[in-house]
């Protein structure tokens, strides 16, 4: 039977993308090969052959080892060259074979010729006949997806947008923004920009080039003309843009320009099947907060309800509004994304990072109002309808320590500065949230009991209600840990003389 030679993994993650597999716990051949034991991951999984034909296992090619090793002429090493800055995807003469026996020696041509070559050279080089140094990805790790450990798929943001304009000029759009042209080919459109994933997907059923496919080409493609033309540019390296480190150290301008893309500065989102009131979205403001369109709009710059209608729609994998408007556990919804955003900052962190969101008509009206635009206005301050003690002694312990001085008006104080001088101070604006972050059994506005009123000095069976010592320092220690603040013992409690702790 005749084989096609399909390779499930492409070869050149680099330059045209791939399908990966990372095995990290796997080392990149024996010490001696290239100096450095486990220091490359194996970036590429090959397999040329379909598993029925094949003899032997995968293999882990360490892409990044070759390209370091080869230098920035390496490209042309393996693979053919279709124009200028661009090479095809897969070995050099594995298109063309057909036969298994043909699809393998290709592959043993190129690699073992090169390793040979090198040590003739008398350089290092990697294995000329030891079969089980480059064979040896079993099937079960052939189906994983992951990135070596550290590394990141890096996100295009403002910053790093404005500082391409910056360099390549303002009328350099059609570099990287185009439209089929109708007849094959591609055309640049003014007015018509998008992000990649708009016309190239992450996957493409109908062929062209998916999204990974498309950015390497493109982007290192332009990298490498650059470096060869003397110009500044961006890395080559696979690490330069997906190792967190290197990835995080490019400059960040400190305010780039807005991009607009017909977008308006306020939003009216409304769903005329809904029983709630529309809420008046603050588009210009989320932008400089979410750094960039896909935060939000995973592939196309459409309104919401394009992708996500009330019915729901194929297009959107029939992810209803409500849905991916609230869910907690997605950081592209609102509410998902302010609860991330909320307990990863340790000045809200306090509060957030323990209380589970409970929704009710009271926190809903703070976005289901169309009659006031978050961040437009003024926020009217509302104050308490109780008094709160100014410390409070907490003397649980008073057998062994001191009772713990709690300074209760400063620490609510301190809070009510955080929240209502930050983004979120809309959502603050009642003085008797605060209360719900430790108190949080009391309904908001009401005056909550003391502690002990819950927690009993003994707790009862479930972890649900523990007893009131424990109840303080899973509170008090918990809000401390998500703060940074300290969590020393003598730092609240003073022993007395003569007792043990």
């Amino acid at each position: 039977m005749k084989s096609t030679g399909t390779i499930i993994y492409r070869f050149l993650p680099v330059i045209l993308g791939s399908t990966c597999l990372v095995a990290p716990s796997l080392s990149c051949g024996e010490k001696g090969d290239y100096g450095e034991e486990n220091a490359y991951p194996y970036s590429v999984v090959i397999r040329a052959l379909p598993r029925a034909e094949s003899e032997r296992p995968a293999v882990g090619f360490p892409h990044e080892m070759h390209v370091r090793v080869l230098g920035n002429q390496s490209c042309d090493k393996c693979h053919e060259k279709a124009g200028e800055g661009k090479w095809v995807p897969g070995l050099k003469g594995t298109p063309n074979a057909g036969e298994p026996d043909q699809l393998k020696e290709s592959y043993h041509n190129v690699c073992i010729s090169c390793h040979v070559a090198k040590r003739r050279e008398g350089r290092k080089s990697g294995p000329e006949t030891s079969c089980g140094r480059c064979h040896f990805i079993p099937d079960r790790l052939e189906k994983q997806a992951a990135m070596p450990v550290g590394w990141i798929h890096p996100g295009f943001d403002f910053s790093l947008h404005q500082r391409h304009v910056g360099v390549l000029g303002d009328e350099s759009c059609g570099l990287c923004h185009h439209s089929p042209d109708g007849h094959g080919g591609i055309k640049y459109v003014k007015g018509k920009e998008a992000v990649c994933s708009a016309c190239h997907k992450e996957k493409m059923p109908t062929g062209g080039l998916n999204t990974k496919d498309a950015a390497h080409g493109l982007c290192v493609k332009c990298h490498l003309l650059r470096k060869e033309q003397g110009g500044s540019a961006g890395p080559t390296d696979c690490e330069g843009c997906h190792k967190s480190e290197r990835f995080e150290s490019i400059r960040k301008m400190n305010n780039p320009p807005r991009l607009m893309a017909g977008q308006k500065d306020l939003v009216l989102l409304k769903f005329d099947q809904s029983s709630l009131s529309p809420v008046v979205f603050d588009h210009k403001a989320h932008e400089k907060r979410a750094g960039f369109c896909t935060k939000c709009h995973r592939e196309e710059e459409k309104s919401c309800r394009k992708c996500h209608p009330f019915e729901g729609s194929n297009k959107g994998a029939w992810l209803l509004p409500g849905y991916i408007f609230h869910h907690e556990g997605s950081d592209r919804s609102c509410i998902g994304c302010h609860t991330k955003t909320a307990s990863s900052n340790p000045r809200c962190a306090g509060c957030h990072a323990l209380v589970k969101n409970r929704r009710s008509e009271h926190t809903c009206a703070y976005c289901h109002n169309s009659e006031v635009a978050i961040d437009q206005v003024s926020v009217s301050r509302q104050g308490r309808q109780y008094e709160i003690p100014g410390e409070i002694k907490i003397g649980t312990l008073s057998d062994k320590f001191e009772p713990a001085v709690f300074p209760h008006a400063r620490i609510m104080k301190k809070l009510e500065s955080y929240a209502m001088n930050g983004e979120a101070a809309a959502f603050h604006a009642s003085a008797n949230l605060y209360c719900s972050a430790c108190h949080h059994r009391s309904p908001v506005g009401d005056k909550p009991p003391r502690c002990e009123a819950c927690h009993q000095k003994q707790g009862s069976a479930t972890i649900d209600k523990p007893g009131l010592m424990a109840a303080y320092h899973r509170q008090c220690i918990g809000c401390h840990q998500a703060m940074n603040l300290t969590t020393k013992c003598e730092d609240c409690h003073a022993g007395k003389i003569g007792k043990s702790r």
